[in-house]
């Protein structure tokens, strides 16, 4: 099967997690799948190491581009722009494919989806820094979308998009540093775009701890700002339980420190039937 997946990855100076990720992809052989890396002009030796995989910036299952960028958003669109897939999917450098048979099984899927399907979603699998497994997240919308126009429901690794979609509705919105994928399914949906959503076994892994993670009351915020944006005003309870945890986390963390926070974010998670995420190495 040629190209039909362009797998893009935006990176800067995470040299360790790309050699992970390119040896990874090589191992499971991916099917109808090349990894396109747009490099932000890493100075950690990420571009001499490209350059030895795929010479003058192309090999068979690798090609790459590296210049300055102003973050995420920019670096995504450049990738969108060098993309030859029919379908983008985004990972970030310290993500995984899932198993060789689970992603063959997404593609296949992809392969059969009329024109008019221009997004699907699959589950993701979590997994901690050293490739512990934490579950999958399934990805869903609620009725009427509801439940992903309140907060972010459809893990982004898991999202595919068809090429064409960026024709009919513009690039990332660098106005979002962090929810610039949020803030494009929303103009998605509110465009009309329908989302086919896929069960079974996860064909990528994400690795828990991401940029989101790390400031989620400005995550939120910017959410909020993306919900005005598209005309999303009424309040729904998700978002007020969203709220209540980051401000939870936020308050408590300074007082009794990072570690015991962690435990008890875990220790909350175990209550609610979730595996623990944020104390497993």
């Amino acid at each position: 099967m040629s190209e039909l997946v362009s797998i893009v990855v935006a990176a800067k100076n995470c040299l360790p997690w790309l050699r992970r990720l390119v040896a990874a992809c090589r191992r499971a052989r991916l099917k109808g799948a090349t990894l396109l890396i747009v490099d932000g002009a890493s100075h950690d030796g990420t571009v001499a190491w490209l350059e030895e995989e795929a010479p003058g910036g192309e090999a068979s299952d690798l090609r790459w581009i590296s210049r300055p960028d102003l973050g995420i958003a920019e670096a995504w669109n450049r990738g969108v722009a060098a993309a030859r897939g029919e379908w983008i999917v985004f990972l970030g450098a310290d993500d995984l494919p899932g198993e060789a048979a689970a992603w063959n099984r997404a593609v296949d899927c992809l392969a059969r989806l009329p024109p008019a399907w221009e997004v699907a979603a699959f589950p993701v699998g979590m997994i901690s820094p050293r490739e512990v497994d934490l579950g999958v997240q399934e990805p869903t919308l609620g009725s009427g979308n509801s439940k992903i126009l309140a907060i972010n429901t459809l893990p982004h690794q898991g999202v595919f998009h068809r090429r064409t979609i960026w024709t009919r509705l513009g690039g990332f919105d660098a106005r979002f540093p962090v929810a610039c994928d949020y803030e494009f399914l929303v103009r998605a949906l509110v465009a009309g775009t329908d989302v086919c959503l896929f069960s079974g076994p996860p064909p990528v892994r994400m690795t828990f701890g991401g940029v989101s993670k790390h400031d989620p009351l400005g995550n939120l915020w910017e959410f909020r700002r993306i919900q005005i944006l598209h005309g999303v005003r009424r309040f729904r309870p998700r978002w007020w339980l969203a709220w209540a945890r980051a401000l939870a986390r936020a308050s408590v963390r300074p007082l009794i420190g990072d570690p015991t926070s962690r435990w008890i974010a875990d220790a909350v998670r175990r209550l609610r039937g979730l595996p623990r995420v944020w104390t497993v190495p």
